[in-house]
């Protein structure tokens, strides 16, 4: 039997390239923090946005699930089938 396909749009904060579009690059985030909160956080860390000349930057925001963290809380984190499927939803 087929593994049932789940297609997600996933939110996002995309760094459109300063030329010519070639190429992209995706940053995942961490548990808990989003697109929006990583790309703040490199910006703050080089004291600048991240661009290059032919790349576009993607930072997606993984869908909220039920954590199993140290307490039952629901957490921001990235499902091991939602990684192998995050490139359809971005692009």
């Amino acid at each position: 039997m087929a593994a049932a396909s789940r297609s997600v749009l996933l939110q996002r904060c995309v760094v459109p390239p300063a030329g010519r579009h070639s190429a992209s690059l995706i940053f995942l985030h961490g548990s808990g923090d989003s697109g929006q909160g990583l790309r703040r956080w490199i910006k703050q860390v080089l004291n600048q946005d991240l661009t290059f000349q032919h790349i576009k930057i993607i930072y997606p925001t993984a869908p909220r699930r039920h954590g199993k963290q140290w307490v039952l809380r629901y957490s921001i984190t990235w499902e091991p089938h939602l990684k192998r499927g995050v490139r359809t939803s971005l692009f």
